[in-house]
C-alpha cells in the first residue's frame, strides 16, 4: 500500500509474481472492501505514517497480518527517483515477501494509543509555551530591553514591560504574543490534567514513580513512548530506543571504560542523569 489520498493495492503471490493492481480512495468503506474479497490469509505491508494505525485498525479484521515499516530503512523505496504508487506498492510487497523491513511498533491496546496521543499533546503544548517565552524575550530585546527574570511574564511583570515600550503598535504586537501565551499556559494545563486522568488506569506509572528522579511527568512519557519494554528483545535494545548510556555530561558522568558503560542502569542517581535523559530526547520518539 502507499499514498495519503489514496492507495494502491499490489496483490503479490508467495513466487512473487503479480496477482492484481488497484486503486482506491482513501476511506474506510473502500478500505474494507478492498479487502474483505481477498480471504483471510492475506498480508499486508505499509510504511508508517499519521494513517497509519487508522488503517491497520480498519484493515485488520479482514487480514492475516498488517506490517508498518520505518519509511527511513526502506532505502529501495526512499532514494529511487522513479518513484510511483504501482512502483512504491511492488517494492513494499517485494520486501514483505523478502522479510527485509523493520517493524515499527503500534500498540494493540487502543487505550494505550490514546494514552500516547495525550502525552504528545501535552508535550506539544510545553513546547509552543516555552517558543512563545522565547519569542516575546527576543522581541524585547529588539526594544532594548533585556530582562532575564520570569517575572516578566507575571500579570505584573508584563504590565512595567508593555509600559516601558513606546511605540503604542509595537506594545500592541507583544501584548498579543502574552495573550497567546496565557491560552497556550491555560491548553498546558488541561492537557496535564487529561495526562494524568488517564495514567491512573496504567500501574506502571505509580511503580516508575518510585525510582529515584522520577516524577509524574516522566513516568508518563516513558509509559506512553515504550508501552511495552517486551517488545524489545534485550535490555541494550530498549536503552538504545531511549538513547540511555550514549550521551552524558562528562564533567559529571565518568566512565572508565566501555564494558563499564555497558551495565549503566535505567534510572542513574540523582545529579548524575544523562544528558538526553535530562534533556527530554529520550522520549522525543513519535
Amino acid at each position: 500500500m502507499s499514498g495519503l489520498g489514496s492507495f494502491h493495492q499490489l496483490v503479490m503471490q508467495a513466487d512473487g509474481s503479480t496477482k492484481a493492481t488497484r486503486r482506491y480512495q482513501m476511506s474506510e468503506a473502500n478500505l474494507q472492501k478492498a479487502f474483505s474479497d481477498l480471504g483471510s490469509d492475506v498480508h499486508v505491508h505499509m510504511e508508517a505514517g499519521e494513517l497509519a494505525p487508522w488503517v491497520r485498525s480498519v484493515i485488520a479484521p479482514f487480514v492475516k497480518r498488517v506490517v508498518i515499516s520505518h519509511p527511513r530503512t526502506n532505502a529501495w523505496i526512499a532514494k529511487d527517483p522513479n518513484k510511483g504508487d504501482r512502483i512504491d506498492a511492488f517494492k513494499l510487497a517485494d520486501l514483505l515477501r523478502m522479510n527485509r523491513f523493520s517493524e515499527v511498533y503500534y500498540s494493540p491496546d487502543h487505550a494505550r494509543r490514546v494514552f500516547k496521543q495525550l502525552v504528545q499533546h501535552y508535550d506539544e503544548m510545553t513546547t509552543h509555551q516555552a517558543r512563545l517565552k522565547c519569542k516575546i524575550k527576543a522581541r524585547l530585546r529588539v526594544q532594548g530591553l533585556i530582562i532575564r527574570s520570569s517575572q516578566l511574564f507575571s500579570e505584573d511583570g508584563r504590565k512595567q514591560v508593555l509600559d516601558q515600550i513606546t511605540i503604542a503598535e509595537l506594545r500592541t504586537s507583544i501584548s498579543q504574543l502574552y495573550d497567546l501565551l496565557d491560552q497556550t499556559c491555560t491548553a498546558q494545563r488541561s492537557a496535564h490534567q487529561m495526562m494524568m486522568h488517564a495514567a491512573r488506569a496504567l500501574p506502571e506509572i505509580a511503580i516508575l514513580r518510585t525510582a529515584p528522579g522520577i516524577g509524574p511527568i516522566g513516568a508518563c512519557r516513558f509509559s506512553a513512548y515504550i508501552q511495552t519494554p517486551h517488545r524489545f528483545s534485550s535490555k541494550r535494545k530498549l536503552w538504545r530506543y531511549c538513547r540511555l548510556g550514549i550521551s552524558f555530561r562528562r564533567e559529571r558522568w565518568q566512565t572508565s571504560s566501555l564494558s563499564e558503560a555497558r551495565h549503566l542502569r535505567l534510572w542513574t542517581p540523582q545529579g548524575c542523569h544523562p544528558q538526553s535523559l535530562r534533556s527530554g530526547v529520550a522520549f522525543a520518539r513519535g
